[in-house]
């Protein structure tokens, strides 16, 4: 909800993601939770700078010099959350990834914040334009400028994560916060190196330590918030010695449900238990290789306004990769590594019949009205996703001098989901279910990415890459009366996919940068969009929508072209950006609207000719005062559906945030406590799709109000080794509700059509105060 002081520019190319005092002197009593290696335009060129305070030899913390850069206040809020272009990320995955860098400690923010990384990024003061539709308070999905699921490619330490039932799971809730360190979002098709997206997230975490001697520490982390008693704990041992470290971490998150600023309970309870382990070794000073494990436990977790509960959802995971930056190479870098992790679930509707949040209630009223007398429909889901791969990549020269990386990659998916149903009562049916057939994806991809400094003032970047995909699925799983259009006929598919990206960075004096890019990218449908056989997903606002699918879909190809304007003084930090984007081959829906129940949609994928996204960002912050600096930002994303002339479906309506911060006279570095409100616009430009032969158009969606809602959060550092973070969310305890969360509005009945259940909505969390520790041993 606050703003922190790191401006990081969007847009094609990158600049500052943490700005520090650069003469201020630093204690032993300060803390060391800022993310090292950030990139940093200095002297006109790309740098890597770190921002570790200088230990004079303090146990397990490395010496290292700061570098020359404008001040801000530091703030854990958001800093290591930033939004990065492509013209940096050789340099930012090296100090992110090789042992030794400056920090091992995960980011603070997640001590008393949200329990999902999603939620996190849409509060980052280092990031807009990110929105989340939540489905559980661990489970929230993320938007970046528009794209979703499918569109946004995500990776944690060089491993592809994609959710196994999307509306269920995401690609970012296997990874728990407490467990992060850095967070780089690229809002473009600037990220080519990591796959064929038209977003990015990468998830770092903190290498391992490397002492000049055997070293070994215990961290501890807690949190509590209030609404919903969720309730947080994490124990980490890690330590090391000269030429390895490890680090082997249990969490646990538990909830029930909370309540909204109307005191409506929504059911979203949850536990989730995580365990990780990680070891690297230097090989020799030049060489290295990492391993790690993690598994995560989630049961019994309720997803409101959805069709299905969570009973069990397990992930297991692992990575490793070599290292080699021997000087005598050819190459200034190398790295190969792999993964494979899994994740399988199993969920029902047994608790779906609450008296307050009437899920249930509302089937087995449409069934009466089809069947008539009294008739319960019961279901439950299974199923699961595996994604390994292997990816390598050379580098050749450094970012000052102007850097070439050669790469390839290798990603396999493998995902089948599920649907049993059963009706009792007073017209027992035959049991019956839904699937998506067990179907697969290869794809072997190679890219090339060139970045330099052509003057003091100018860095250019470009990259090329090619993925040649092959999608299936089995024909023996397809139901006898499948939706899918031409049956086995068109399961097999191949796809040729290309990408290419330039960018600009134009340093116009020592305080106004001038950034400018352009790319294009291509992806292929996902296994859900082309196999899905009538699945109940709830990925549009109803929670009431079956999904199928088309294996012929084409795949999307993403032009966007950015601009933006920065400015950094001594007191003032802004910058303003915006973007358009044109989608041929979009994916959206065909609506076949079930009759006499509003709620209920069958949705057909389909390919429209176009689609478009433009919107724009602007963020700033002033130092008004020795203890007090206001911030703002805002952000907007309008999409629409050129071959309809109408608003794309699942589009976030203008919102900004105005705050102020306080803090101590050292910038922050001891305490500071920051007052936010965040403004959401009214979005009447309502998601419309194709209805009927010949198809018009039909809104999908209902409006949602405007609101503004006030978030108080604060922090104190006793010492390095034990900070302390608290606030509260939604201030005024607001009753709100975003854009993209659930409500079930129908079925209906009569003439004219009268509702027969209160609407029943997905509210967000009323008042909630939040209180987090860490405490290091």
């Amino acid at each position: 909800m606050g703003g922190g002081s790191p401006m990081a520019e969007p847009g094609p190319v990158a600049v500052a993601t943490d700005t520090r005092p650069s003469e201020a002197e630093v204690g032993d009593d300060q803390l060391t939770y800022l993310s090292p290696g950030m990139i940093r335009l200095v002297n006109g060129q790309f740098r890597v700078v770190s921002y570790a305070e200088e230990t004079q030899g303090a146990p397990g913390q490395p010496t290292t010099a700061r570098e020359t850069v404008m001040a801000g206040v530091i703030s854990p809020f958001g800093g290591t959350y930033a939004e990065m272009g492509a013209g940096a990320l050789q340099a930012l995955q090296k100090a992110n990834r090789t042992p030794g860098s400056d920090s091992t400690q995960p980011n603070v923010e997640s001590l008393g914040g949200d329990p999902d990384i999603s939620a996190i990024l849409s509060q980052a003061s280092g990031v807009q334009n990110v929105e989340v539709q939540r489905r559980n308070p661990v489970a929230l999905d993320p938007h970046i400028r528009g794209y979703k699921a499918g569109q946004i490619y995500a990776e944690a330490n060089g491993v592809y994560w994609m959710p196994a039932r999307p509306d269920l799971d995401t690609m970012l809730n296997k990874i728990d916060p407490g467990m992060v360190q850095d967070v780089i979002v690229l809002k473009g098709p600037y990220g080519l190196r990591y796959g064929p997206g038209f977003a990015f997230v990468d998830v770092h975490r903190a290498p391992t330590l490397r002492p000049d001697g055997f070293e070994a520490h215990l961290e501890s982390n807690g949190s509590l918030r209030t609404n919903g008693g969720q309730l947080y704990g994490r124990e980490t041992v890690y330590g090391g010695n000269s030429d390895y470290g490890f680090r082997f971490s249990y969490g646990d998150r538990k909830g029930s449900d909370y309540e909204a600023g109307n005191d409506l309970k929504i059911p979203s309870s949850y536990h989730n238990q995580d365990v990780w382990g990680e070891v690297s070794y230097d090989i020799n000073p030049h060489q290295h290789i990492d391993f790690a494990y993690q598994r995560l436990d989630q049961t019994n977790s309720e997803y409101p306004g959805q069709f299905f509960d969570v009973n069990f959802l397990g992930t297991y995971g692992f990575e490793t990769q070599v290292v080699d930056e021997d000087p005598s190479a050819p190459w200034s870098r190398l790295v190969v590594g792999g993964w494979y992790n899994r994740t399988v679930f199993q969920g029902d509707t047994s608790r779906k019949n609450n008296p307050n949040f009437r899920v249930m209630q509302r089937v087995d009223f449409a069934l009466d009205q089809e069947l008539g007398g009294t008739n319960n429909l019961s279901g439950n889901t299974l199923g699961g996703l595996a994604s390994s791969g292997v990816r390598s990549a050379m580098t050749f020269g450094e970012a000052e001098s102007g850097q070439l990386t050669l790469g390839t990659d290798f990603r396999y998916l493998t995902q089948v989901i599920r649907e049993n149903y059963t009706i009792t009562g007073s017209n027992p049916q035959d049991p019956f279910f839904t699937n998506m057939p067990h179907a697969w994806m290869a794809d072997p991809g190679l890219y090339g990415e060139w970045s330099r400094a052509l003057t003091d003032a100018w860095t250019l970047s470009l990259g090329g890459r090619v993925d040649l995909v092959h999608s299936n699925a089995f024909a023996g799983d397809l139901r006898e009366t499948t939706s899918l259009p031409g049956g086995a006929a068109f399961l097999s598919q191949d796809d040729v996919l290309y990408a290419v990206y330039l960018s600009n960075n134009l340093k116009l004096n020592e305080h106004w940068t001038v950034t400018a890019g352009a790319g294009e990218a291509q992806r292929p449908p996902t296994l859900i969009e082309r196999y899905a056989d009538g699945l109940f997903l709830s990925l549009m606002q109803s929670g009431f929508t079956r999904m199928i699918g088309d294996p012929r879909l084409r795949p999307e190809r993403d032009w966007q072209v950015d601009v933006g304007l920065s400015a950094e003084y001594e007191r003032f930090r802004g910058r303003v950006s915006g973007f358009y984007a044109w989608v041929d081959d979009y994916i959206t829906y065909f609506d076949d609207t079930v009759v006499n129940f509003a709620d209920a949609r069958l949705l057909r994928y389909m390919n429209t000719s176009l689609g478009t996204l433009t919107g724009f960002e602007w963020a700033g912050e002033y130092d008004l005062a020795p203890r007090l600096s206001p911030f703002a930002k805002m952000s907007y994303v309008e999409g629409r559906d050129q071959g309809l002339h109408a608003p794309l479906p699942m589009i976030p309506p203008l919102e900004s945030t105005v705050g102020l911060r306080l803090h101590d006279p050292e910038k922050g570095r001891r305490w500071g406590i920051e007052l936010a409100a965040r403004m959401v616009h009214s979005q009447h430009r309502l998601g419309t799709v194709r209805l009927g032969s010949p198809p018009v158009p039909e809104i999908l969606e209902e409006a949602t109000p405007g609101f503004t809602v006030w978030g108080l959060r604060s922090y104190y550092n006793f010492h390095k080794n034990l900070n302390l973070v608290a606030g509260i969310d939604n201030l005024f305890d607001r009753t709100y509700q975003e854009h993209l969360d659930l409500r079930l509005i129908g079925p209906t009945s009569g003439t004219p059509p009268t509702p027969v259940f209160p609407a029943t909505r997905v509210l967000e969390p009323g008042f909630t105060p939040y209180l987090g520790v860490r405490w290091l041993f």
